[in-house]
């Protein structure tokens, strides 16, 4: 399960692809959309089997990469790290995350400013 989750998020091609589709003008935006609330439900899942393993969610993304606390029990990353983008949504956003009161917040910026888009009367083609 684990292995499929950073496949999720982590597939060079799948990227690759869904940045040709957006360059190109071939991708339907609800496609994308769906793609990326479909990765960021995969990072919830990740921050929450987190936060099973250690009792604490994690303090920022980059903890579900590295043993930042030291933490004994720690066998593997939850995701794999693949450089600054690691957290970046697919339309170049990286994730707003934040932790108060032991509740997470997991905004992505893309799907936020493409549902606007959507919305807008005139709106029609690629992001």
């Amino acid at each position: 399960m684990l292995r499929s989750l950073r496949y999720i998020l982590t597939s060079p091609r799948e990227a690759a692809t869904a940045f040709w589709k957006a360059f190109t003008g071939t991708e339907d935006l609800n496609a994308r959309i769906t793609d990326e609330e479909a990765r960021m439900k995969a990072l919830r899942f990740a921050i929450v089997l987190y936060n099973q393993a250690f009792g604490r969610l994690p303090s920022k993304l980059e903890d579900l990469c590295h043993n930042n606390h030291n933490d004994p029990s720690w066998d593997e990353p939850f995701i794999d790290w693949r450089g600054r983008d690691t957290f970046d949504d697919l339309f170049g956003f990286p994730y707003q995350y934040s932790v108060e009161n032991d509740i997470f917040t997991l905004l992505s910026l893309g799907v936020e400013t493409a549902k606007k888009y959507q919305a807008k009367p005139s709106a029609s083609g690629p992001l």
